[in-house]
C-alpha cells in the first residue's frame, strides 16, 4: 500500500451510518480522504465486523433488524466513492 490508500476500520465506518456523539470525527475524516482522492479499503473481515456490531445494537434494542439490513448495504455497497473490501495480506 501507498499513501494514497486508507485501509478503514469497521468502528470508523460504522459511525457514518450511525450518529453517536463522535460521528463528526468519522464523516470528517472520510471527506479529508474523499479531498485529497484517498483509495478507502477494508479488510477482508469488514463484513463480519460490520454485522457484529450492527447485531448486537439490535439485540440491545437499539435499532431494528431493518435498519441493521438497510445501514449493512449502505456500507457494504461497493460502487463509486465506497468502501470496497479488500483481502489484506500478511507480508510476513
Amino acid at each position: 500500500m501507498n499513501n494514497h490508500t486508507v485501509v478503514v476500520d469497521a468502528n470508523i465506518a460504522i459511525k457514518l451510518a450511525i450518529v453517536e456523539s463522535d460521528s463528526h470525527i468519522a464523516v470528517a475524516l472520510f471527506e479529508k480522504w474523499k479531498t485529497q482522492k484517498k483509495m478507502i479499503l477494508a479488510p477482508a473481515l469488514f463484513i463480519y465486523e460490520i454485522t457484529n456490531i450492527l447485531l448486537k445494537r439490535v439485540r440491545q434494542n437499539k435499532m431494528s433488524i431493518d435498519e441493521a439490513e438497510a445501514i449493512t448495504s449502505l456500507l457494504l455497497d461497493t460502487g463509486p466513492g465506497r468502501v470496497r473490501t479488500v483481502r489484506v495480506l500478511d507480508r510476513r
